[in-house]
Order: structure tokens, then sequence, then C-alpha cells
């Protein structure tokens, strides 16, 4: 195998199976839990994988822990309405670390001729700018639905 592991182009059956069981409330919480065992599989990955040669492993173990006590934080104090901000945040955070990941990538499979193979130029340049798209486009989501009037009961007049 090569230096990277072959997941670019496919498809987690795991984390499908976990967005198609959110389509009802009965169905969410075995969905979201589904997922979450996706995620934890998705980070150890990593670790397992002998060809990656992986050095930094204190940072990216810290950097696991941080994202998780967010999470955590953020799955337990989020209030319902505020649910399409918090979902605008992770598709935009998402969306930057694609573009981050992509450039890193396109920087790292340059040859030194600085001949880029098509079928390597093409996705990695895709990848970039649809991130870049979907982290300043939730930006602009959050904006407009934070600007968005709350609803509040009506005020009784004074009897």
């Amino acid at each position: 195998m090569g230096r990277h592991p072959p997941l670019t182009g496919h498809r987690c059956p795991t984390i499908d199976g976990a967005h198609a069981t959110k389509s009802g409330p009965k169905t969410a919480r075995n969905g979201n839990l589904l997922g979450a065992a996706a995620a934890v599989v998705a980070c150890l990955m990593p670790f397992f994988w002998t060809d990656l040669h992986l050095q930094h492993i204190p940072l990216i173990i810290i950097a696991i822990a941080i994202g998780t006590v967010i999470g955590v934080y953020g799955a337990r104090t989020v209030q319902m309405t505020q649910m399409p901000q918090m979902v605008a945040l992770f598709n935009g955070v998402g969306g930057g670390a694609v573009a981050l990941v992509s450039l890193s990538e396109f920087h790292d499979r340059i040859p030194a001729t600085g001949d880029i193979a098509l079928d390597t130029l093409i996705p990695t340049v895709l990848a970039c700018i649809i991130g870049a798209v979907s982290f300043a486009g939730s930006k602009e989501d959050k904006k407009q639905s934070s600007s968005k009037p709350a609803v509040t009961e009506p005020k009784r007049a004074a009897e």
C-alpha cells in the first residue's frame, strides 16, 4: 500500500446508515449513536495504518480530546432552537477542514517537476473550492439565521 490510505472518493456505509436513520425522531437516537461510533473508528484508524508513519502523535491525541470536549459540551448545552446555527457552524468547520486538507495534499503530491496529473489535480482543486464555499456559506447562513427575529409570546395589556 502507498503512503496515503485509499479513502479518497469512497463513502463510509456506517455514516450513510447513520444519516438514513435520522429521518424520524424514533430512529434518530440510534442514528446518532451509529454516527458517533463511525467517527470514533475514523479517528482511531490512522493509529492502526502502519504505512503512515505518524508524527506528532501527542498533538493528534490532544486535538481529538479538545474536539471531543467541545462536541460533548455543545451537544449538552445547545438548545433545540439554536440547532440550525450549530449545524451551519459544523458544516462550515467541516468545509474549512476539507479546504485545508486538500491544500495540504496538493502541496504534498506535487512532484519536483511541478507537473501534476489531472486525476489528482481536478479532485484536489474541486475539494478545495467546495470546502471554501461551504466554509464561507456557513458564516452567511449563521448570520442570516441569527438575524431573524425571535418568536415571543404577545404581551398582554395591563388590566
